[in-house]
């Protein structure tokens, strides 16, 4: 799958189930018993789901490749992590799907 097509899926993910920060997924959501692949997730947790891979406590240790390398080249996140922008204080779902969005773009010009 491409990386333009790993984030237009993430944003869809977000703009179907929710945007969520703090944690890939909203435990709250999974301690009812709704599966992590369907809560209320963060950037990092749409992209992972949105590339097929699975959204757990084991999520930060996996890379989901290029559509991540993307985001955090698109943010000039030299030293920092895509789960950090996403929780800074002020951020919103919009600016979330707007990035994913705008990356997803620059990737199909580019023909990934």
């Amino acid at each position: 799958m491409k990386a333009s097509e790993i984030l237009d899926g993430a944003a869809a993910v977000i703009e179907r189930q929710g945007w969520h920060w703090g944690y890939f997924f909203d435990t709250e959501q999974a301690s009812l018993g709704v599966p992590a692949r369907e809560c209320r997730v963060c950037m990092v947790g749409a992209i992972h789901i949105a590339s097929g891979r699975p959204v757990d406590a084991r999520i930060h240790h996996k890379n989901p490749g290029r559509a991540y390398r993307a985001v955090l080249e698109h943010l000039d996140l030299l030293t920092g992590s895509v789960a950090d922008w996403n929780d800074r204080p002020g951020r919103t779902a919009f600016e979330v799907i707007t990035v994913l969005r705008a990356v997803a773009a620059s990737e199909r010009e580019a023909g990934r």
